[in-house]
């Protein structure tokens, strides 16, 4: 969406919608008449030599009733016209301005140096075609600069919009509860990624979203800590998951992690204990990036109170306890987890514990294979490593 009197509009009204006295008439032919009305209407500003102003534009097309067509989301801009007006609807894509929008992204994202585009409306469409024509017009040029190309729909909805070339969706559930509805539904969600990216190159997944709110709180950031473990230790292999950080800019640091490295605190999380909890969250991620990624899930198990889960790898396992948010503020009940179900040899083996306040694992020495999870905090969380 533009200004109506941006010069884009002025100079190519072949790539928008055109109102005249007020009224909008969705037939190309009419269309074409209207776009043709102000091409003659501009030459003529032109030629008179004036100062280019764009008072004089809007006079110019006001005298004649022409104007661009106001998109419909309150802001007085007009939108690309990518859908032909027939038959007093729209209907099939305008090549030319879908052609031109992907040459804008192209110059964006070599400006801006932007990793993904990102499609917006795209939630309810049923007709997923043209999200394929803008991924493949933003990819002409863009694809051996890895660039990604993102679209807001529903989490489940991931595979449809996968096979036509989105790379992601983005779901708002950033306010979500991480209580035991939400465990089951990401459970799924993890289950299906799996399932349809087994054996391809090219994956398509679901970012999950950490996002505290406006309003700072404790519980906003201990259930932001809880997203941010689960996106780094429940995905693996085809499942993985990319996290959505949508906080850090106002502070100067691009995400979480870039303002700890800047050493800013952030309005939302003033505490640098908790700064550290996240901190610790990622690099423990990043000393185990091996295992998780060539890892698979074997097991999950949730309740009103906690959810715990195994991954194994050709290193060993990884197991995750965490608390799950309830209505009575309940913490986990102590667990015993005999791990040697899920070995293919039975061997007692070495085994650190980490509580994530700092980097660094507590060695467990036991005789057997159960691993004591002992008193976990209410939205607290472990991750146990055993190698």
């Amino acid at each position: 969406r533009v200004d109506p009197l941006a010069a884009v509009v002025l100079n190519r009204p072949d790539l928008f919608f055109w109102t005249k006295d007020g009224e909008f008439t969705p037939d190309e032919a009419v269309q074409d008449e209207l776009r043709e009305e102000v091409r003659s209407r501009v030459a003529a500003v032109r030629k008179t030599g004036v100062a280019m102003d764009r008072k004089v534009y809007s006079s110019a097309l006001e005298m004649t009733g022409l104007a661009a067509l106001p998109s419909t989301d309150g802001t007085s801009r007009t939108s690309l016209a990518l859908r032909l007006a027939a038959n007093g609807d729209i209907g099939e894509h305008r090549d030319t301005a879908v052609a031109y929008w992907g040459r804008v992204f192209d110059l964006w994202r070599d400006r801006y140096g932007f990793d993904f585009l990102l499609l917006k409306g795209t939630r309810e469409f049923s007709d997923r075609s043209l999200a394929r024509k803008a991924a493949d017009a933003a990819r002409k040029a863009g694809v051996r600069r890895n660039i990604g190309v993102a679209a807001e729909g529903k989490t489940f909805d991931v595979e449809s919009f996968g096979v036509q070339g989105v790379d992601l969706v983005f779901d708002d559930d950033a306010e979500e509860k991480a209580d035991m509805d939400w465990f089951g539904k990401t459970f799924a969600l993890d289950e299906k990624l799996r399932r349809v990216n087994l054996g391809r190159k090219l994956r398509f997944s679901v970012p999950l979203a950490v996002n505290p709110g406006e309003k700072e709180s404790r519980p906003r950031r201990e259930r932001a800590h809880i997203k941010r473990f689960v996106a780094r230790f429940l995905g693996s292999g085809p499942s993985r998951r990319p996290l959505l950080e949508t906080m850090g800019a106002l502070e100067g640091a691009w995400g979480y992690r870039g303002t700890i490295e800047r050493a800013v605190s952030m309005g939302w999380l003033p505490d640098a204990s908790d700064a550290a909890i996240g901190h610790s969250i990622e690099d423990v991620a990043g000393l185990y990036k091996d295992m998780i990624d060539g890892g698979e899930r074997l097991d999950k198990h949730v309740s009103g109170r906690s959810a715990w889960w195994v991954i194994r790898s050709r290193r060993g396992l990884l197991i995750a306890v965490i608390s799950v948010e309830n209505e009575d503020l309940l913490p986990p009940e102590p667990m015993k987890i005999d791990y040697s179900s899920y070995l293919k040899e039975k061997e007692t083996m070495t085994v650190l514990e980490y509580d994530f306040r700092g980097d660094r694992g507590l060695l467990h020495l036991s005789v057997d294979t159960f691993i004591d999870t002992g008193n976990i905090p209410y939205r607290g969380f472990r991750l146990y490593v055993v190698t």
